[in-house]
């Protein structure tokens, strides 16, 4: 049976290990004395009943740190469980028990069925050992290989079993034979394989350490870094040793020609540079490596060849460089380890480089894959292509909140206001105990600019009317708490109230953010669950933007997904309609517009004819439209959402409502068919508002219908 789990040691060996022998030492097992010379194969015997270790290779007593006479004999009476802790006597008894049960004991069963994996404290050794145990061929509960049996060499399986086994089931002599390796390099290599091919950026802090962690135990080496080079400039990672972050340096590509470093890299596949001179160096790069102490380098070249194949040196992309302290500190099984490590370190940095492309926070599956190709492209050196996607069905819509601003002017009007008062308070506690004329007419000003705020506030107010308040006010509030107590009271009760991050009375504003941070998470949270039920009809980009409300933006067409239908148009339309509905409903149930003191209004803006988009690198906006064509819907867009009727001149969107946008006859047949299915769900009121929409900068001929949302 196989344990699930490794079993650590303790940090610490027994005392008992460095007692002295005691009793009569007899003489070595014949399969033990054909392995104690073995550096590599671990091999001990023990007592059936008390798993007591009687006898040891120098391999085993290597790794555990205690000495044996000259017949291997483990003078101690030391128990397995001690050297590791995290064994049970029932789990080493089932395992022995599953030995018993092979059918043909002249055919060595398979060790590692009945294996397990302890991880060890070793004084040899500054990290912790991995170690893969089983017991060997012939041992049962009750039936142990007598010590007299003799033994050949299985060479196909690395180990030694009896020519012609024979039980000794009542011998006094009969031990249990133990047996194991070392996997440490074997399970730390697999554990960076894995750390390396997985879809995490090997250029993030936290992923860039656990891989250095590994290289670190691997290689005993001091510290390791990444140089990419698949543009200019180069790119230096290196972990930070205060900070959790990478301290990134920059390098143009000319200035490397004459680095060692590179050049070095440039004439082989992995390669150790044993010692590092201390000379002046005229690198840059050169020099950063001498300023981290480096005496010697293992160095891991990454090729990509233009094809993509691994191993071609059509372009040195990358460069891993792990670094020592100590000259000389590489030997030929560190080559050869990382020559392993080549492989899934060129596929860990490809997929670095390309979410470096793809860096986008709102990025959708559906259209990543070209993102992810475009950028290995350019990995293999190829020449940048635009990423476009033509003919795709645009879907617009924005729940927003009706006079934001006005309510934030509000809030900031109400605290500005008592912020003046406590200032008031202040200047009148003084002129109560010592009349000045400078303290008077500071008064008056603060009286004077109240009076101007109680006429309203704009954007400028409340930063220039805090900054007066500094100024003019509170420079002299050291003077002012010594005038007298109410004085040093008023000035204490002014400093409480502006006691917060903004540095001012922040209470009506705080109200206000909290409440409409409350709403738009809510809107977002709605939105959300409902785009990931539209993601299920059909891969689409989605992409929401959360200011005074949120507003969505969806792009679905066959150059997205090739199995893109009409029906597939249809269907998102219609959903994206009772999504809207959702968001709306989601803020009825928080207690209503006036409840919240915020009212919400929803668009939808429609659109029957696809559009090009393109990503355009030189903006922070994912995707544009492309051509005048296309121009027309984005002028729409911006100017839409305050758009009055053209008869009325109210707002063309109202409270609690669902306000349609569209152009043609057409798309308004399409349209009210799906307000009759949200009618007959009971998402919308039957009755339906029609009108036309004034005439927009650039834009005429719009037409609308708005319908109640219900609750």
């Amino acid at each position: 049976m196989k344990t699930s789990k490794p079993v650590k040691s303790g940090p610490e060996l027994p005392a008992s290990l460095t007692a002295e022998p005691a009793g009569p030492v007899e003489p070595p097992l014949p399969w033990l004395s054909a392995l104690r010379q073995s550096k590599r194969w671990l091999a001990a015997a023990l007592e059936p009943e008390t798993f007591i270790v009687r006898y040891a290779n120098l391999a085993f007593r290597n790794l555990f740190g205690f000495e044996a006479d000259s017949a291997d004999a483990i003078g101690p009476r030391l128990e397995l469980f001690e050297l590791i802790p995290g064994l049970t006597r029932p789990q080493l008894t089932q395992m022995i028990r599953s030995q018993d049960t092979a059918t043909d004991s002249s055919i060595c069963s398979d060790h590692f069925e009945t294996s397990f994996i302890a991880i060890v404290s070793s004084p040899h050794y500054p990290q912790t050992r991995i170690v893969k145990l089983w017991f060997g061929d012939g041992t049962a509960r009750h039936s142990m290989l007598a010590p007299d049996a003799p033994t050949i060499t299985d060479n196909t399986r690395g180990n030694l079993r009896p020519i012609a086994p024979t039980f000794a089931t009542e011998s006094p002599d009969g031990l249990i034979l133990l047996e194991g390796f070392d996997v440490t390099v074997l399970e730390t290599l697999r554990q960076l394989t894995r750390l390396l091919v997985e879809r995490i950026s090997i250029l993030t802090p936290e992923r860039f350490r656990q891989i250095e962690g590994c290289l670190r135990s691997l290689f005993r080496a001091q510290q390791c870094f990444i140089l990419c080079l698949e543009r200019d400039p180069a790119r230096l990672f290196i972990a930070s040793s205060e900070q959790k972050s990478l301290e990134i340096s920059r390098y143009p590509l000319l200035s490397l020609s004459n680095s060692r470093l590179v050049n070095e890299a440039q004439r082989a596949a992995v390669c150790s540079v044993a010692t590092i001179p201390q000379e002046e160096v005229t690198c840059e790069l050169d020099c950063r490596l001498q300023a981290l102490g480096t005496r010697s380098l293992l160095l891991i070249p990454l090729y990509v060849a233009n094809d993509g194949k691994v191993g071609h040196r059509s372009q040195l992309v990358g460069l891993i460089g792990i670094t020592s302290d100590r000259a000389d500190a590489f030997d030929a099984d560190d080559v050869r380890h990382a020559q392993e490590l080549v492989e899934p370190y060129t596929t860990a940095l490809r997929f670095s480089l390309q979410q470096s492309l793809t860096s986008f926070s709102n990025i959708q599956p559906a259209v990543e894959w070209r993102f992810l190709e475009e950028a290995e492209r350019r990995n293999w050196g190829l020449p940048p292509q635009p990423i476009e996607f033509p003919d795709v069905y645009p879907l617009y819509g924005i729940s927003d909140i009706r006079g934001s601003s006005e309510s934030r002017n509000q809030a900031i009007q109400a605290d500005l206001l008592q912020q003046f008062r406590a200032g008031l308070a202040v200047l009148e506690a003084v002129a109560a105990e010592t009349p000045s004329g400078l303290a008077k007419q500071l008064k008056l000003d603060l009286l004077e600019q109240m009076g101007e705020l109680e006429q309203g506030v704009d954007v400028d107010t409340e930063d220039t009317a805090i900054d007066y308040l500094k100024r003019h006010l509170e420079i002299y509030f050291d003077h002012f708490e010594r005038c007298s107590d109410a004085a040093a009271a008023a000035v204490r009760d002014y400093r409480q109230a502006s006691d917060n991050e903004h540095h001012c009375v922040y209470e009506a504003r705080a109200r206000y953010d909290a409440t409409v941070s409350r709403v738009i998470g809510t809107l977002r949270k709605t939105w959300e669950h409902c785009q990931a039920r539209m993601q299920q009809i059909i891969p689409h980009h989605s992409d929401i933007n959360c200011t005074d409300g949120i507003d969505h933006m969806i792009y679905a067409g066959q150059s997205i997904y090739p199995e893109f239908r009409s029906f597939h148009l249809h269907s998102l339309r219609y959903e994206q309609l009772r999504a809207i509905c959702a968001c709306a409903r989601s803020v009825f149930e928080m207690g209503g517009g006036d409840n919240i003191g915020l009212q919400i209004t929803h668009l939808v803006l429609i659109q029957q004819q696809s559009v090009d988009i393109f990503h355009d690198e030189k903006s922070d906006t994912l995707f544009a439209v492309r051509g005048s064509r296309d121009s027309r819907y984005e002028i729409v867009k911006k100017r839409i959402e305050k758009a009055c009727d053209d008869e009325t001149n109210e707002r063309i969107t109202q409270p609690g409502m669902l306000t349609l946008v569209y152009s043609t006859d057409e798309e308004w047949e399409e349209w009210q068919q799906y307000l009759r299915y949200l009618a007959r769900e009971g998402w919308v009121d039957s009755t339906i508002d029609t009108g036309n929409v004034e005439p927009l900068q650039g834009v005429s001929g719009l037409a609308y219908a708005r319908v109640r949302i219900l609750p």
